[in-house]
């Protein structure tokens, strides 16, 4: 019998066929996937990339300028005679949820015109980041410093000359994959589903973006390693004041510990924390080892939480109204939105806040 020429094929070159085959199946596969992820998918996934255009970032929540600085904020005027005061912290700082003018920084500025503004830091700075901290404070030479702390600058000790972490292998398979394969992040609607599902489960499992364990959610279980941050953020303060710089940390809450509805959600979502974390007690254990009595530290969650009557604040605080919980391609109770900022900030001038007026 006459073979035809497929038959050739599948005889000759069985591995090979095979292989084209099923790369030709997963191809399919994949595009039927991108095409129904397209249709279904509610969430933004490009909330938290945005678009790079010169001297402005766009994300869906709002812009922020870059000036020639690098920083995140209008550009500097250093012949300015105003006393100036420096804003230093990491994503929320930044503005992510926010954008530029609705920044609690932004807000301040407005609130006290007699001062120079500036917002500097980016998403994942801390005050472990010695050499770029030296870099700003050396350059703008700021009467008052503000550090936006977040419950994840919240890490094991860090050599605060060296200003080294200790990576874990997530944390090193997290910088990989930021650098290659994220290039596709906000261009695949199936490479972001996955990318999403595999963070949520780490989420789920104590991790936080970074690839460390989410340190702050067990405040008990973590005692050395508040401490080691609160000695770390003191050994900072004490740097300041030497060279004659007042010094104030705006300390932040977490979305599941201001609203019930929120805490509620995420625990049917398969997140969990320790007893206690929902009542502030991360914060209470930070600011335990924190030398207050040197330097400024305000409590943000009390301007969502009345400490008087906490269960019906919270009753009270909507489930995404604050922080943003799902608009982007993560579970976020950590970036508070325009209406976050603008709660905080508003206790913040209540409260005096660093002596601002």
């Amino acid at each position: 019998m006459k073979q035809t020429p497929a038959d050739n094929i599948f005889e000759k070159h069985p591995r090979k066929t095979t292989a084209v085959l099923i790369i030709v199946l997963l191809l399919i596969m994949g595009g039927l996937g991108e095409l129904f992820l397209r249709a279904s998918i509610k969430y933004n996934i490009g909330y938290y990339t945005g678009s790079h255009t010169p001297g402005v970032l766009k994300y869906p929540f709002g812009e922020i300028p870059i000036n020639s600085d690098g920083n995140p904020d209008s550009e500097f005027d250093l012949q300015d005679p105003r006393p100036r005061v420096g804003y230093l912290g990491d994503s929320v700082n930044y503005g992510i949820g926010a954008g530029y003018g609705y920044r609690i920084s932004d807000i301040l500025e407005k609130k006290y015109p007699a001062y120079q503004h500036m917002t500097m830091g980016q998403v994942g700075f801390g005050i472990h980041d010695v050499d770029q901290l030296d870099g700003l404070l050396n350059k703008y030479n700021h009467d008052i410093v503000i550090f936006l702390m977040n419950l994840n600058d919240i890490l094991p000790k860090i050599d605060f000359e060296k200003g080294v972490e200790n990576p874990t292998l997530l944390s090193k398979i997290r910088a990989l994959v930021g650098s290659t394969t994220d290039y596709f992040r906000d261009k695949s609607y199936l490479y972001n589903y996955i990318r999403t599902s595999v963070k949520t489960l780490l989420m789920k499992l104590g991790y936080d973006d970074g690839g460390f364990q989410s340190y702050e959610l067990f405040p008990e279980k973590n005692t050395e390693i508040f401490k080691g941050t609160a000695e770390r953020t003191n050994a900072f303060a004490e740097k300041l004041a030497s060279e004659g710089k007042r010094f104030c940390i705006l300390l932040l809450p977490y979305e599941m510990q201001i609203s019930s509805e929120a805490a509620k959600k995420y625990q049917a979502l398969g997140f969990s924390w320790e007893e206690g974390f929902t009542e502030g007690s991360a914060q209470k254990l930070l600011m335990s080892y924190l030398d207050t009595s040197k330097f400024e530290v305000l409590n943000a969650y009390n301007a969502f939480v009345d400490p008087a009557n906490p269960e019906a604040s919270k009753a009270k605080n909507p489930l995404g109204k604050y922080f943003v919980y799902n608009k982007g391609d993560r579970v976020d109770w950590n970036h508070p939105t325009r209406e976050g900022h603008r709660k905080i900030a508003e206790y913040a001038i209540a409260n005096g806040f660093c002596g601002l007026k």
